[in-house]
């Protein structure tokens, strides 16, 4: 971490060298700070090497961090101080064209500049009896970013594979399908962290076996800081997804009778997964109600007290430890997949050491995981003989483990480190969306130069995380990239206690945490409790801000100056005197500004954005806020909720808007290339409506013309009527890949010719077209389609045909809501690689079609009366090769 601390620190001094100060005999002093940095810089990969073993380097690398830090520190201030005399287009690498209008300012950064040279000069001179060489910087930023493009992105077969589960899953499968037992019973799965509980369950919940069982089956992750009424509401949620959109909303006090009501008459299945506490259950338990159907709950937890507090009729089911084979086997697969043609030459050469290093996992399959992503970069006999001779035994098999992804950190490059400890920030069981913590990134200023968009490094930096197995994907998206993501419970402790001692991130949990905060080491935190009564936020130092819990927080405008990150979820700002307008439009540094879900105070509304001219990604996704017409030019990212400034078109960096109820204003420029960059446009416009519908289509229409750089469109507006004009230019974007279009006028698109279509997209989203005629002869001319959604109402016909040869490239369709379609033919050789297939509410669809043409397809999703019928004889043979048919809830989970 030090690295990137003084890698941060170089960059912020050559902002410092560009600004013209020579006058005020800065430079001189600030090129004799450079010099002295880049000089320590050389010493600490030797350094960093042996900081482990001698308590005296490791606390001469904390000394190099933080005078690094201190150097950051005393720039952002000093262009906070000058923010009176900056040019309107000032950011952080242009130049001060005017002498400052603040010398005494000049004078106060020079000083500091005098006293953190003699720090380092301190600094070096003990490096010496220390006995830390020089031995260079390591790889460059550059060069392991070549390595990302060479390496490519994460296989996008199913990495969840697992050694010696499958008797554990086998047994837990009997006990809850036990016919013996009516009353409802709670199973417990019982191991130490990393010892794969949650992976059972997994395992256990999507079997075969369960099919149909069960009236309904749930999953629900448990926080070590749990909220019950949280959990209530979204087991509720589950049950019954309509209740998530009612208004009003279900009271508090109300959550335990509406969820008991709502399972009474069902035969449930729930996993609570991750549980802590004994009183979890005690407040759940009322809400599960016993009709001696068989219901069955199944819970994850790391203490065996849990487990005989919420059944102690049922024995636990206590997960064991693999043993020296199977973990042998779980390491290997993990560091040299059998697949590559070279793996049997890798496993003669590398075997024996291998042993050896299995030993040191204790059986831990997270931790064989680990290591084998660790292995996996160096597959030669004398890299692994290094990592086992990095390793200490231990007796303690958690403290294993824990050696295990301690190492795993520390083999991480110097510009991974800051992106790693940055997951730390999001709280525990968090989804966390890739495209989010990438902005996140991009705002700190944590990726390097290289090839590429800064977006596509950042993108390479996620995946490089994720083939570490530092980070699980949970989601993908489109283009089969990481769309979500999380962190293990046990990697998360870890990085937040890397992040706490190298004074990256503090995250505050509990109360007594909070009275700290003020203090000036702060440089990121994260909240997720309840502050103590009239409590005050404020932090000199902090570049990030991230609140996640529905607490009322007061930001005090005597901190948190330099921010470049704020990020706040599900906060109630209607007090205005929670957050004080002249702070905000203060945080010249901003680059990142998100109200998620929150509820502003009219005193907010009113606050200017004007001095914000380093901001670049706004997101008021489930606010109402309208963003005034003067903000910055720099916006890259802008995702609103029902407004929009009416300047945004003219902003020449912008690359991607998301507009969940806004509107196209005539303002739009009728001149100009400000579109040309745009690379994500997503609009839903529900207003659109009388006279004025043909004139703002012909915005629309304009806008597209001018969008060169296009990837990803959604249009969403069911009120928008047939369109004679249609619009064929929608044939002229090659970049688009993903396309997303609701609505009437869609018919209007594509059926007359495929000529009216972009010719490239990968990812096609259809609803509410209401096609008469099939879209299949149509839609399979589109040879690079990989993922195709035909969602509610897009076809009002009676019957779908998929020829031989269509669709070479399709690995997932989903038909939804088509209530009129009774026939579906699919032709040998139609759909060769489809992989997922969804069925929800073809009401008229009696038998199921000739899914045995289809070789490929192994997961299967149905709704409730498709699900009922797929064990007919009629159907029998058309899935007998299908691994994982389900019954589908709703249709979009």
């Amino acid at each position: 971490m030090e690295g990137a601390a003084v890698k941060f620190a170089l960059d912020k001094l050559t902002v410092l060298l560009n600004m013209g100060l020579e006058m005020y005999s800065v430079s001189n002093e600030v090129r004799q700070m450079e010099s002295d940095l880049r000089m320590i810089q050389g010493f600490l990969q030797d350094a960093n090497s042996k900081r482990n073993k001698n308590p005296g380097v490791k606390g001469w690398v904390n000394e190099v961090r933080e005078v690094a830090y201190r150097i950051e520190d005393a720039i952002d201030i000093f262009l906070v101080d000058i923010e009176g005399n900056r040019p309107r287009s000032f950011g952080v690498w242009s130049k001060l064209v005017r002498p400052v209008k603040k010398p005494f300012k000049v004078k106060k950064l020079v000083d500091e500049v005098k006293a953190i040279r003699q720090t380092l000069r301190n600094i070096s001179e003990v490096k010496n009896d220390l006995g830390i060489t020089n031995v260079g910087s390591g790889s460059s930023p550059q060069h392991d970013q070549e390595l990302f493009f060479r390496r490519g992105r994460p296989s996008d077969d199913d990495d969840s594979e697992v050694v010696g589960l499958d008797s554990d899953k086998d047994q837990i499968i009997r006990q809850l399908l036990d016919k013996n037992i009516s009353r409802r019973t709670v199973l417990s799965i019982v191991g130490i962290g990393g010892l794969g509980k949650t992976t059972l369950a997994q395992k256990v919940y999507k079997s075969d076996k369960l099919r149909g069982q069960f009236d309904c089956c749930i999953w629900q992750s448990i926080s070590q800081k749990y909220d019950v009424k949280y959990l209530l509401r979204e087991i509720l949620y589950s049950v019954e997804p309509a209740m998530r959109n009612k208004e009003p909303a279900i009271r508090d006090d109300d959550l335990t009778s509406e969820l008991k009501r709502s399972l009474t008459q069902k035969r449930f299945f729930i996993v609570l997964d991750d549980v802590w506490e004994t009183d979890l259950w005690e407040s759940l338990r009322t809400a599960l109600p016993d009709k001696n159907n068989a219901s069955r709950v199944l819970i994850t937890t790391r203490k065996l007290d849990v487990a005989n507090a919420a059944d102690g009729g049922l024995k636990p089911y206590e997960l064991r430890y693999l043993n020296d084979d199977e973990s042998l086997s779980l390491l290997l697969q993990k560091a040299i997949p059998i697949r590559e043609p070279e793996g049997q030459h890798y496993l003669t050469d590398l075997n024996e050491v291998a042993k050896k290093l299995t030993k040191k996992c204790g059986g831990l399959p997270l931790a064989l995981v680990v290591l084998g992503s660790i292995l996996s970069r160096d597959r030669t006999y004398n890299a692994w003989k290094r990592v086992n001779e990095t390793l200490e035994w231990h007796d303690d098999r958690a403290k294993r483990c824990s050696e295990v992804l301690l190492l795993s950190y520390l083999d991480l490059p110097y510009h991974l480190k800051p992106c790693f400890l940055y997951f730390a920030s999001f709280p525990e069981d968090y989804e966390i969306s890739a495209k989010h913590v990438i902005r996140m990134w991009i705002a700190e200023g944590f990726i390097p130069s290289g090839n590429g968009t800064m977006e596509e490094r950042a993108q390479n930096i996620l995946e490089e995380l994720l083939q570490r197995s530092l980070v699980q994907v949970i989601k993908k998206s489109w283009d089969l990239k990481c769309k979500t993501c999380r962190v293990h419970d046990l990697v998360r402790d870890m990085a937040i206690q890397e992040a706490r001692e190298e004074n990256f991130f503090t995250v505050f949990t509990k109360e007594d945490d909070e009275i700290q905060f003020s203090a000036e080491k702060v440089r990121r935190a994260m909240l997720q409790c309840s502050p103590p009564t009239n409590f005050d936020i404020h932090s000199i130092n902090a570049r990030s801000l991230l609140l996640f819990r529905p607490y009322e927080y007061k930001l005090n405008n005597r901190g948190f100056r330099l921010l470049k990150v704020l990020s706040i979820e599900r906060v109630n700002f209607r007090d205005k005197k929670m957050i004080h307008k002249s702070w905000l439009e203060g945080l010249i540094h901003l680059r990142y500004l998100g109200f998620r879900s929150c509820r502003l105070s009219s005193e907010f509304l009113r606050i200017s954005f004007s001095n914000l001219k380093n901001l670049e990604t706004v997101d008021f996704k489930g606010t109402s806020f309208k963003l005034p017409d003067r903000i910055c030019e720099k916006l890259h990212y802008s995702w609103q909720g029902n407004y929009y400034f009416h300047s945004l078109w003219k902003v020449p960096s912008l690359r991607h808007v998301i507009i969940m109820d806004g509107d196209i204003c005539p303002s739009f420029p009728s001149k100009g290339d400000h579109l040309k960059n745009i690379q994500t446009l997503k609009l839903k416009m529900g207003n659109w409506r009388g006279s004025s519908i043909k004139e703002r289509w012909q915005y629309l229409k304009t806008m597209l013309t001018r969008t060169e750089h296009l990837i990803s469109l959604a249009i969403t507006s069911v009120l928008l009527p047939l369109l004679s004009e249609g619009t064929r230019d929608l044939s002229c974007h090659e970049t688009i890949r993903s396309l997303f279009l609701v609505g009437l006028w869609v018919r209007d698109l594509c059926v007359l010719n495929l000529g009216m279509l972009p010719t490239n997209p990968t990812k096609l989203t259809l609803s509410w077209s209401k096609f008469v005629e099939d879209p299949m002869p149509v839609l399979e001319g589109l040879q690079s389609l990989t993922i195709l959604r035909l969602w509610p109402w897009s076809f009002v016909g009676t019957k779908l045909t998929c020829t031989e040869g269509a669709f070479p490239r399709l690995q997932k369709l989903e038909l939804v809501c088509l209530p009129h379609v009774s026939h579906w033919d699919i032709e040998k050789g139609a759909m060769p690689r489809l992989s997922h297939l969804k069925m929800y509410e073809l009401d008229k669809l009696q038998v199921l079609p000739e899914l045995q043409n289809v070789p490929m397809l192994h997961n299967l999703g149905l709704d409730e009366r498709l699900y009922e019928t797929s064990g007919q004889p009629e159907n029998r043979d058309k899935i007998q090769h299908i691994s994982y048919v389900r019954q589908l809830k709703t249709p979009y989970n």
